[in-house]
C-alpha cells in the first residue's frame, strides 16, 4: 500500500519547499526562521549605521580603509539580496482567490510585487541599497530610516500604528497630489527652458536646470541660484509662485486631514477597503466576545487581514491590527463597506447582550443576508472558492435554520461548554484535554487533503502521516458534503481528494 503514496512528491516539491522556507523567513513573523532573519538583519543595520557615522565624507576607499569599505559594501549587497528575496517571495492577496488565465496571473504577480516594493518602508530599503552606485553615495544616509522598523515606540504604540494606517488609507489622495506636483514641475521646467535658453545672462543651460528651478520655485524655497531674466521667464516664475501656494495648501490640507482622521479613528474607525482581498469578516462582535480576537491572532497567520463589522463604536481593547467598520451586517447595502465579495470567510458571532432566541434570530438573518449579497453582487473575476461562513448558535434547535440560511459550519457554543462541564465530572481530565485542542495550545485540530494517489486503507494513511509528519489522524471529511467520519475502522478506504481531520503542532497538509 505504500506505493499508493506519491513517492516522487518530495523531489518535485523541493523547489516549492525552498520557496516556502524563504517566504517564512521574510513574511511570517510567528516563525523561528523569521525571527532569526530579522535579528540578523537588524544587527547588520546597526553595524551599517555605525559605519555611516565613522565614514569620512570622501568615503573609506579614498582614505585607504579598504577593509571598512568592503564591509560596508558587503552589508549593502546583503541588503540587496534581502530586498530581492522579500519582493520575490511576496504572495499577492488575490493569488489563488480568483480564477485567472496566464496573462492575468503574470500581470497580478508583477503589479502586486511592484506595489509591495514601493510601500514606504520597502521604498526606504530600495533607496538605501541604491547607494551602492558611486554617483548615489549621498543616499547612504537613508539607512538611518531603516531603524524605524526596530523602533519599539513604532512597533507597540497604537497611535503610531494608526498614523501609518491613516497614511495608507489616504494613499489615493497622496498619489493624486504627487502626480499634480510632478506635472506642475515638468510644465514649469519645460516652459522656463524654452523661455530662457540662449538668453543673455540666463543661467538655464539645460532642462535639468529648469527642473531644479521649477521645483524650488513651486515649494517657495527660492535659493536664487537660478533666476529668470526674460519677461516670459519672469511671467512663468510668477505663475509658478502662485501655483506653489495652492500646491502647498493642497499638501497641508491632505496631511492635516490624514492626521485628523487618524485621531478620530482612534475612537471611531472609518476604515476603507479599496485594496482588501482574501480577508476574514467578523460580524456581531460585542464587548462580551472580545476574547475571540485573541484566538484569531493566535490561529490566523500574520498575513490574514481581519475586518470587524459592528453597529457599536470601536472599543479601546480591540488591537490596532483588526480593522473596525461601523455598519449593520443584516443590511445588504452596508456589506460593500467590507468588500464581502472579496473576502475568503465570514464569522458570525452571537450577540450576548440579548436573549438567546433574539441573538440566534439576528445570526440567521445575518447569514441569510451575506448569502443574498453574494448572489446579487456581480464580479469581473470568478472566485476559486465560495465564501465560507461559520456561525455561532446559542440554542441547538436553530442549527438547521442556520444551515438552510447558508452557514457552512455552525458552532453550538453553549452546548459545547455544557458538554465539557458534564464530561469533566464523569471523565476526569477530559475537559482539560479538549480545551488544549479547542483553545490555543501546543496541539491544534486541522483538515487537509490526503496525500494519496489511489484508494488507501485508513490505517495506512494514519500510520504514514504519524511517521513522516508527526500528525495524528482522527477522522476523514468529505470535501463535497462536509460530512465527517471520526475514528473510522482501519479498513475504511480513503479515496483521493478526501480531507483528513488530524491533530498536529502546525498545519502539515496544504489545501
Amino acid at each position: 500500500m505504500a506505493d499508493n503514496f506519491d513517492s516522487s512528491a518530495a523531489s518535485r516539491d523541493r523547489p516549492l519547499r525552498m520557496f516556502d522556507k524563504i517566504q517564512r523567513a521574510f513574511h511570517r513573523p510567528g516563525t523561528d526562521l523569521y525571527r532569526w532573519v530579522s535579528t540578523s538583519i537588524w544587527m547588520l543595520i546597526v553595524v551599517s549605521v555605525i559605519l555611516l557615522f565613522v565614514e569620512p565624507p570622501d568615503g573609506f576607499a579614498a582614505n585607504g580603509d579598504w577593509l571598512l569599505a568592503a564591509i560596508d559594501d558587503g552589508i549593502l549587497i546583503i541588503f540587496v539580496i534581502e530586498l530581492l528575496l522579500r519582493v520575490v517571495t511576496y504572495e499577492p492577496q488575490a493569488n489563488g482567490f480568483f480564477k485567472l488565465n496566464i496573462t492575468q496571473t503574470i500581470n497580478l504577480h508583477v503589479i502586486e510585487r511592484l506595489r509591495y516594493l514601493f510601500q514606504p518602508l520597502n521604498l526606504i530599503d530600495l533607496i538605501t541599497v541604491l547607494a551602492l552606485v558611486p554617483e548615489l553615495r549621498a543616499l547612504r544616509a537613508f539607512r538611518l530610516l531603516r531603524l524605524l522598523r526596530a523602533a519599539p515606540l513604532l512597533q507597540h504604540s497604537q497611535a503610531f500604528e494608526r498614523i501609518g494606517q491613516g497614511f495608507a488609507e489616504s494613499r489615493l489622495l497622496f498619489y493624486f497630489t504627487f502626480a499634480f506636483l510632478g506635472f506642475e514641475v515638468l510644465l514649469g521646467a519645460v516652459s522656463i527652458y524654452l523661455a530662457e535658453y540662449g538668453a543673455v545672462g540666463s543661467s538655464v543651460t539645460d532642462l535639468g536646470d529648469g527642473m531644479w528651478w521649477s521645483l524650488v520655485t513651486i515649494t517657495t524655497v527660492g535659493y536664487g541660484d537660478i533666476a529668470p531674466v526674460t519677461p516670459g521667464g519672469k511671467l512663468i516664475g510668477g505663475a509658478l509662485m502662485i501655483g506653489g501656494m495652492f500646491t502647498l495648501a493642497l499638501f497641508a490640507g491632505i496631511v492635516g486631514r490624514t492626521f485628523v482622521s487618524v485621531l478620530v479613528s482612534l475612537r471611531e474607525d472609518q476604515y476603507r477597503m479599496e485594496y482588501h482581498i482574501n480577508h476574514v469578516v467578523v460580524c456581531g462582535l460585542t464587548e462580551g466576545t472580545f476574547g475571540l480576537l485573541d484566538l484569531c491572532e493566535a490561529k490566523f497567520s500574520a498575513n490574514t487581514s481581519v475586518v470587524i463589522m459592528s453597529e457599536f463604536e470601536r472599543h479601546h481593547l480591540v488591537p490596532p491590527r483588526f480593522n473596525w467598520v461601523y455598519g449593520d451586517p443584516t443590511k445588504e447595502v452596508e456589506l460593500d463597506k467590507v468588500k464581502l465579495h472579496r473576502a475568503s470567510a465570514a464569522l458570525v458571532v452571537a450577540n450576548r447582550t440579548m436573549s438567546p432566541a433574539q441573538a440566534d434570530a439576528i445570526t440567521i438573518m445575518t447569514v441569510f443576508t451575506l448569502r443574498r449579497y453574494l448572489q446579487q453582487h456581480e464580479t469581473k473575476l470568478e472566485r476559486q472558492r465560495p465564501l465560507y461562513i461559520v456561525a455561532e448558535v446559542l440554542e441547538e434547535e436553530n442549527i438547521g435554520h442556520l444551515q438552510v440560511a447558508g452557514a457552512d459550519e455552525v458552532i453550538p457554543s453553549t452546548r459545547m461548554g455544557f458538554s465539557m462541564l458534564a464530561g469533566a465530572v464523569s471523565h476526569h481530565g477530559s475537559a482539560d484535554a479538549l480545551a488544549e485542542v479547542v483553545m490555543t495550545g501546543s496541539i491544534n485540530l486541522y483538515t487537509g487533503p490526503a496525500p494519496i494517489m489511489a484508494a488507501t486503507p485508513f490505517v495506512d494513511v494514519s500510520r504514514k502521516l504519524k511517521t513522516e509528519m508527526d500528525a495524528l489522524v482522527i477522522g476523514v471529511r468529505d470535501p463535497e458534503t462536509h460530512k465527517e467520519t471520526l475514528n473510522p475502522k482501519d479498513s475504511y478506504v480513503v479515496a483521493p481528494g478526501t480531507e483528513l481531520v488530524y491533530m498536529a503542532t502546525s498545519a502539515v497538509l496544504d489545501k
